[in-house]
């Protein structure tokens, strides 16, 4: 291997024509975070690296140096296949979704490789139906508490205590913390606050999603209105921190069908 090569685990990101016959390629890599590169050649029909460029599989990419700081991607390998999520559009919606977070949330080393891992374990679970809200529950509650932008979901913000299993709570509008019912009456009751509240089952329900092994999460059975508030509300807060907007929720958002935040907030179906 030359002295300039480099290897990364990563997963496909986007990709963007350039000069004649070239691309861009964004990548994610496994603790190296955020990666781009050139591929020369990549949309010409002959092309051997195309093929091999498949969203949500695994791959292992080589770069090599380049000009303006800019490698080159000089090979491709697919280590794990992942075709049952590009066979479907919803799940496609949601790996796309996924692949922009991190790469727009990456950071120092050990984030970017807890993220890298968070994602291929849920790529690998193939989820089916309904299961794919539990997919994208259990991605956003992991993701925000990866970033530290998780609020705690056991206790009140304002005054500490440690909510009953039993008691509602609402979400606070920068989304840093819930209000438990007692703190909320004497506050916001009077004007709502800009605040959707959570049920007691669906706080008991992401605390499970976020404490439990990724691979047991298609048993708790996330629902759609789980989906619509994590997904948006993870994309709203990543995108505040990295000043960069996330935008594949909306075509994610389209695809499900999901009431938006400004819908979830007017009706209160939580």
């Amino acid at each position: 291997m030359a002295a300039e090569e480099r290897r990364h685990r990563a997963i496909l990101v986007g990709i963007s024509p350039h000069a004649e016959s070239d691309a861009v390629v964004r990548l994610f890599a496994d603790g190296r975070g955020a990666l781009v590169a050139r591929a020369r050649g990549l949309r010409k029909a002959q092309s051997k690296l195309a093929p091999r460029l498949q969203p949500a599989d695994e791959l292992e990419v080589r770069t090599a140096a380049g000009r303006g700081g800019v490698g080159l991607l000089i090979g491709v390998e697919p280590v794990r296949s992942h075709p049952h999520w590009r066979a479907d559009l919803g799940l496609l919606a949601l790996y796309w979704f996924m692949a922009e977070c991190l790469y727009v949330g990456a950071g120092e080393e050990q984030v970017n490789a807890d993220m890298y891992r968070l994602l291929a374990n849920l790529l690998r679970s193939e989820p089916d139906g309904e299961l794919r809200y539990g997919a994208a529950a259990v991605f956003s509650l992991k993701l925000l508490g990866l970033h530290g932008l998780l609020a705690d979901l056991s206790c009140c913000a304002l005054d500490g205590h440690a909510l009953a299993p039993d008691e509602p709570a609402h979400l606070l509008p920068r989304g840093d913390g819930l209000v438990g019912r007692a703190a909320y009456n004497e506050h916001y009751a009077r004007s709502g606050g800009g605040m959707l509240r959570l049920d007691a089952e669906r706080r008991r329900r992401w605390l499970t999603l976020l404490t439990g092994a990724l691979l047991d999460y298609p048993a708790v059975g996330a629902d759609q209105l789980d989906a619509a508030l994590l997904i948006q509300h993870a994309a709203r807060l990543l995108s505040g921190t990295a000043a960069a907007p996330i935008r594949s929720v909306q075509f994610l958002v389209q695809q499900w069908r999901l009431p938006t935040l400004e819908e979830l907030l007017r009706d209160q179906h939580l």
